[in-house]
C-alpha cells in the first residue's frame, strides 16, 4: 500500500495543503519528537512530495479499504465490501486471546521499549497476551515505513502489519490504539447511539472526510458512551478551521486521550475476549495462530442468560432510531452504512 496516513482517525485523512496545522507550518515537520497528542494523527505525508496530503485509509488509520473507490468500498486487494479487516465475527479474533508479534528493525532500543511496554501494560489489565512470535502463521508485526499509524481491524491471518512511524510511539496510547484496532475494535465516535453525547459540528469538517464521522450498528458490549477512551477522535479532526470543533461533548469532558486505555477500554477488551482482568478464556482446539493458553472458569459472559457475548457484539434484537445532528448524505457515505449495517445488524 503506497498512501498512508499518521492520523488515527482513525486514525486518519487530513488535507492541509497551504493551510498551518496546530500554529505549525504546513510542512513537514524538522523533528517527529516535536509533535505529540493530537498533532501526530493529524499529520500525513505523502511519500513523493513529503507534503501533507490525503492518506485515503478508511477512518484515516484502518487498512483495507479503499474508501475512494469507485462503485463502493473495496479492501486492498480489489475485493467489494469493506474486506477481510473489517468483518467482526468471531473466527477473526484472537484464539484464546494470544497474539503472536514481531517488532521490525526500523525502531532504535527506545521505541522497542515504548512498544514492549505498552503491550505490557495492555496484559497487566486484560487477558490478552502478547509473545514474541515463533512459527506461528497469524501474528501481528510493527513496522517504521515513515507511513503514518495504521492497523487492520481483528485477525487478518498471516503477517499483519501495524505501521507505527517515531511520531506515534511517543506515549503508550498511540500504540495502544492501533492495537486495539487489531484486536477488533473500530472508534468510539462510530457507536449507533453518539448523538446522544457529542455534537458533530459538520459545517466545520472537510467535505471529503464526512465519512470518517459516521456511526454504525455495531458492539456496545453493554458498556456506556466513553470519552476518556483512546479510540475516540480529538476535538478538532478533519476541521476546516482546526481553531474550531468538529465534536463537542454534551458533557463537560475531554476527547482524544492518547496517554493510556480508558478503564472502559479494558472492560471492552476482557468482554470482546470473554474473560475478567488477567484470567484468560478456556484454550480452543486448533488455534490457527499456534501457541497455548492455560483454561480459566472466569469468563463473565458465560454466565449470561439469553443473550451471548455475540448477540452483544453483533446488535442482535437491538434497534438503530437513535436521533442526532443531521449529516450531509453522499452517496459513498449511505454505501458505507449500508455495509456496516449488515456487518452488525441483527
Amino acid at each position: 500500500m503506497t498512501w498512508s496516513v499518521i492520523s488515527l482517525v482513525s486514525l486518519f485523512l487530513l488535507t492541509v495543503e497551504g493551510r498551518a496545522i496546530s500554529k505549525r507550518s504546513a510542512s513537514a515537520p524538522s523533528n517527529w519528537r516535536d509533535l505529540i497528542g493530537d498533532d501526530v494523527y493529524q499529520y500525513y505525508l505523502d511519500p513523493k512530495t513529503h507534503r501533507p496530503g490525503n492518506g485515503g485509509f478508511f477512518e484515516g488509520d484502518i487498512k483495507g479499504v479503499d474508501k475512494t473507490a469507485a462503485g463502493g468500498e473495496k479492501d486492498a486487494n480489489g475485493n467489494a465490501v469493506l474486506g477481510q479487516n473489517a468483518v467482526m465475527s468471531k473466527s477473526q479474533l484472537w484464539p484464546n486471546a494470544l497474539v503472536p508479534y514481531t517488532i521490525g528493525s526500523g525502531y532504535s532500543s527506545q521505541q522497542k521499549s515504548v512498544i514492549v511496554g505498552a503491550l505490557k501494560d495492555m496484559m497487566s489489565k486484560t487477558c490478552v497476551r502478547f509473545v514474541e512470535r515463533t512459527n506461528e502463521r497469524d501474528y501481528i508485526t510493527f513496522v517504521n515505513r515513515n507511513a503514518g499509524c495504521s492497523s487492520y481491524v481483528a485477525r487478518t491471518g498471516g503477517q499483519q502489519q501495524i505501521d507505527l512511524q517515531e511520531g506515534c510511539i511517543y506515549q503508550f496510547g498511540e500504540v495502544q490504539h492501533e492495537v486495539m484496532h487489531a484486536l477488533g475494535f473500530f472508534h468510539e465516535q462510530s457507536r449507533k447511539d453518539r448523538d446522544e453525547y457529542i455534537t458533530i459540528v459538520w459545517d466545520n469538517i472537510q467535505k471529503d472526510n464526512y465519512d470518517q464521522f459516521e456511526k454504525y450498528q455495531s458492539n456496545l458490549l453493554g458498556l456506556t458512551y466513553d470519552y476518556d477512551s483512546i479510540m475516540h477522535y480529538g476535538w478538532n479532526y478533519f476541521a476546516l478551521d482546526r481553531s474550531q470543533p468538529t465534536m463537542v461533548p454534551k458533557k463537560k469532558a475531554s476527547i482524544g486521550n492518547r496517554k493510556a486505555m480508558s478503564p472502559t477500554d479494558i472492560k471492552k477488551i476482557n468482554i470482546l475476549y470473554e474473560c475478567t482482568g488477567s484470567r484468560a478464556p478456556a484454550p480452543s482446539s486448533g488455534s490457527s495462530s499456534g501457541g497455548s493458553r492455560p483454561s480459566s472458569s472466569g469468563s463473565t459472559s458465560s454466565s449470561r442468560k439469553g443473550t451471548s457475548i455475540w448477540d452483544l457484539i453483533l446488535g442482535r434484537g437491538s434497534s438503530d432510531n437513535e436521533s442526532g445532528t443531521a449529516r450531509p448524505t453522499t452517496k459513498k457515505s449511505s454505501l458505507l452504512s449500508s455495509i456496516f449495517s449488515g456487518l452488525f445488524g441483527g
